[in-house]
């Protein structure tokens, strides 16, 4: 995977090393993000937020497979689905952020992970 020296030249010019990067920093991301989005249902927030975090959770899955879908299909067209699902869950992810402001109203929001009996 790393067969180009210098060795970052291997992250421009090497095909699998950049397929590898870009699936290991989607599969980080979409983690990252249906993480944020359950623990945003979970937290006391006004409606139109939790709205926006169930299509956070929405579009990341649908980006993930789309891009999923366009490196086993090779469809070129599906490669421009991918780019405008982006768009959408790029700014879905700001209106979400806006929405927040303010919410709590500067309180941190503090969401526990565990069950309170399994203490």
């Amino acid at each position: 995977m790393f067969n180009f020296h210098p060795f970052w030249v291997n992250f421009i010019i090497n095909q699998a090393t950049v397929q590898f990067c870009h699936r290991l920093i989607a599969t980080l991301t979409a983690l990252t993000v249906l993480t944020s989005a359950v623990l945003g249902l979970r937290a006391e927030l006004p409606p139109g937020v939790r709205d926006r975090f169930l299509l956070l959770a929405l579009f990341v899955s649908v980006q993930y497979l789309l891009g999923m879908a366009t490196i086993v299909l090779g469809a070129v067209e599906l490669g421009y689905v991918h780019e405008l699902n982006a768009v959408l869950l790029f700014a879905t992810a700001v209106a979400t952020r806006h929405g927040l402001r303010g919410a709590m109203g500067g309180q941190r929001v503090v969401v526990p992970l565990a069950a309170q009996g399994a203490e």
